[in-house]
């Protein structure tokens, strides 16, 4: 089955990657609006590349839209071909956001932050969704032929994962980046908590998060959480995160007092 990628970052590499040397599903274009994308593609991946809206083949199985959220829309207006199936990657987003292409249409959304070093490529969750039995059949196969960890689910449950993984994801990301902040203002080397860091992430593939939480909250410990906030004084909104997330532990754990 024949390919048309549409754009030039990440994900779009992460795919032209995975599917280099597949029999079974053939990219034969690549649209990056930026030329310099364009030839960067064209001479890694020997894909004939289009940085015209016009020249965009129009005979290709499925078009993949491997482009930002709020530009799925704009170019699926752009490509008329009610036949094809068309794949986007925004996992928060409905099937419909590529119907003004036609009205086969799917998601393959990555649980992961993709970039162009990303490896194993066959070990990341892809997770698949369709409007129709036979747009999901098709997306499957796809996906399969890039990911041995495929799950599908539908919008309402896309939608909820979607926040699981900013919750595991962005925000975890920003409560270390405030720790590094932290100490880099007080000439502490941010490496000591490295092995914390892999301790928590390597805990949880064999225990609950729930089983697992310590800490201050959890044990009501007042004294030593009106030090931290005292430490913080010159952040007084890393404050309110430290005061907000200690009060959900305590109502995790101690509801009686939420």
């Amino acid at each position: 089955m024949n390919i048309v990628v549409l754009g030039a970052g990440n994900l779009a590499h992460y795919f032209c990657t995975a599917l280099a040397a597949n029999k079974q599903f053939r990219i034969l274009q690549v649209y990056a609006r930026n030329p310099e994308q364009a030839q960067y593609f064209n001479q890694t991946f020997q894909i004939p590349v289009t940085s015209d809206p016009d020249a965009i083949i129009r005979d290709a199985t499925i078009y993949l839209f491997a482009v930002n959220d709020g530009a799925v829309s704009e170019l699926a207006s752009l490509i008329q071909r009610p036949q094809a199936l068309n794949i986007h990657c925004a996992g928060s987003q409905s099937t419909q956001l590529t119907a003004a292409s036609g009205n086969r249409n799917a998601v393959i959304w990555p649980i992961y932050s993709i970039t162009k070093t990303t490896q194993p490529l066959e070990s990341i969750p892809l997770i698949v969704d369709g409007n129709s039995p036979e747009a999901i059949e098709l997306a499957q196969q796809l996906a399969l032929a890039v990911s041995d960890n495929v799950r599908t689910l539908n919008f309402e449950q896309r939608k909820y994962l979607h926040l699981n993984a900013v919750l595991v994801n962005n925000f975890a990301n920003h409560l270390m980046a405030i720790a590094e902040q932290v100490s880099r203002e007080h000439q502490i080397d941010f490496e000591i908590l490295m092995p914390i860091i892999n301790q928590t992430a390597q805990r949880i593939k064999d225990q609950s998060p729930q089983q697992l939480q310590t800490g201050p909250a959890k044990r009501n410990d007042t004294a030593t959480m009106a030090a931290h906030l005292e430490l913080l004084s010159a952040h007084p909104e890393w404050q309110e995160v430290y005061q907000s997330l200690s009060a959900s532990i305590a109502a995790m754990y101690r509801p009686e007092q939420a």
